[in-house]
């Protein structure tokens, strides 16, 4: 489970056409303030750290690579663009060149990864971003990448219109030939795209479903009507059904999805997969499920904070897949549409009135509801949400840090969060605690040679940019009494928590002299 980005560009694109496109990545990628690993040896030990993104040489390859940000110091996994495509994949496939979307669609679509017209790409980056900082950057670099070859390539991954407006934003910040949304937030120009692929049946759709990152809604339902034939539409949707058991999560999505397109429950009823494992039809299960939609109710919740908000700018992250794991019994199924009961129980009767007692299982389902009305887990989690999120609005507006990891950019005068404060004074008084150690009373006594090796050796959790470690070693040779300051970051145990305490702590001057002033009162 991660969050990824990903970068495909075809394999008819030349090395003359690419090599101005690999120049303007990395110009966005310095400017970007991306950052690559570097291991450095020092004092007889390693040292791992991090640089600022250079284009580096391996062998007859040259290629930039970055693993996440200096500003934030936020980082996950590796990615790397090389300057010739040429070099990065010693065999390609003989046939025909489609279009990269076909490329990216099989981790999306119904497409196979082994179709030949899915094999027609280089394939970038594909690691863990996490939603981390860089998972932006290299989101507006791919925007840049695929504006400039004009089809040619596309960014993929776990990307939304939001995130490609903002992205987009981020790039032509820097860019004298401003780029625009990549294809797949153009809801015409994506269809187009598709129009022209080589496929058939229900693969149109489907790709064109799985790819669009804009709203799936009755606006885009209408453009389907339109755009698609009734036979291409009930493919899709018998498809899209076919192995989907009722009663499951993935049913439910899907219907929800069919109605907020404004669908019809008559031909829905004709396209469905009713059989159960055993073979036998759910008719009960089926006309349960269509109730549970709420479609009956013309005034309802819609909320789903467990939904990906395909308008919001910022990556989410692991915590949100997770999420949506551990509290899927809460997720809203509730559609975005509306049919009187009326003419629900007309269409199930006539359809299926003389299988089973559609009246009879509907009037269950009604009497059921009423009595577990007080019952409402999409309601309660949602509520639990928005409240949360108004309390941390009125944070933001009553002090300048909240976050731990905020604390990174603390100023003279800053107001914490008192929560945070207090966890600041209590991990700072244990930290400088360390220095009462023998050992530390033995280093103060040897050369700061001495001292600066200690640090490299013990170091295990701290990541630093590679500047720091050498501010720091200047620092200790300058003023031997400053190693109070570092010597507990490679002593104490960090987590996830307390890293970006201790990051703080030993990078930035100003909360360090915040805690000082802190510990003496």
């Amino acid at each position: 489970m991660g969050i990824f980005i990903n970068l495909d560009v075809a394999y008819n694109v030349s090395d003359d056409e690419w090599e101005p496109v690999y120049e303007e990545s990395l110009y966005l990628a310095k400017k970007f303030k991306l950052m690559d690993f570097h291991e450095l040896e020092l004092f007889g030990d390693q040292l791992y750290c991090g640089v600022p993104v250079e284009e580096q040489a391996e062998a007859d390859e040259r290629f930039w690579s970055t693993i996440g940000d200096y500003e934030t110091m936020g980082r996950a996994e590796y990615q790397r663009l090389y300057r010739k495509l040429g070099n990065y994949q010693s065999e390609q496939e003989t046939g025909k060149c489609y279009d990269p979307l076909l490329s990216i669609a099989p981790s999306q679509t119904m497409l196979d990864w082994e179709d030949e017209r899915c094999r027609n790409c280089y394939s970038f980056w594909g690691n863990k971003t996490q939603g981390e900082a860089y998972h932006m950057y290299l989101l507006a670099i791919g925007c840049m990448i695929e504006s400039r070859l004009n089809g040619k390539a596309c960014v993929s991954g776990d990307i939304t219109l939001g995130q490609c407006r903002k992205a987009v934003e981020l790039a032509n910040q820097y860019l004298r030939e401003p780029i625009g949304l990549p294809v797949q937030c153009d809801l015409e120009h994506l269809y187009r795209r598709i129009r022209a692929l080589p496929l058939k049946g229900a693969e149109p759709l489907n790709v064109l479903q799985r790819l669009y990152l804009g709203k799936m809604d009755r606006d885009y339902g209408e453009f389907i009507n339109t755009h698609f034939s009734k036979e291409e539409r009930i493919e899709f949707w018998r498809r899209e059904f076919e192995h989907l058991r009722i009663g499951t999560i993935g049913f439910s999505s899907s219907l929800k999805e069919y109605f907020n397109l404004g669908n019809d429950l008559e031909e829905l009823c004709d396209i469905v997969n009713l059989s159960d494992e055993e073979g036998k039809k759910d008719y009960d299960g089926f006309i349960k499920e269509i109730m549970s939609t709420n479609l009956y109710l013309e005034d309802k919740d819609l909320r789903d904070c467990l939904e990906i908000d395909r308008e919001s700018e910022s990556p989410y992250t692991i915590y949100t897949l997770m999420a949506q794991f551990a509290f899927a019994g809460a997720a809203n199924y509730s559609v975005d549409a509306y049919m009187p009961i009326e003419k629900i129980r007309e269409i199930l009767c006539r359809k299926f009135g003389g299988l089973c007692d559609v009246p009879n299982i509907i009037d269950e389902y009604m009497k059921n509801k009423e009595e577990d009305k007080e019952e409402n887990p999409p309601g309660i989690l949602n509520d639990f949400i928005e409240t949360a999120e108004k309390n941390i609005e009125r944070d933001l507006q009553s002090y300048d840090i909240c976050e731990i990891r905020d604390l990174l950019y603390y100023e003279t005068g800053d107001k914490l969060k008192p929560v945070l404060e207090e966890t600041c004074i209590k991990y700072i008084t244990f930290y400088k605690k360390v220095c009462e150690e023998e050992h530390f009373a033995d280093l103060m006594k040897k050369s700061s040679e001495d001292k600066c090796a200690f640090l490299v050796h013990q170091n295990n959790y701290l990541f630093l940019m590679k500047n720091r470690w050498f501010e720091i070693f200047d620092e200790i040779k300058e003023n031997p009494e400053c190693f109070r300051r570092y010597y507990p970051m490679v002593r104490v145990r960090l987590d996830d928590t307390s890293c970006w305490l201790v990051y703080a702590y030993v990078v930035n001057d100003d909360f360090y002299r915040y805690c000082e002033e802190m510990q003496e009162r």
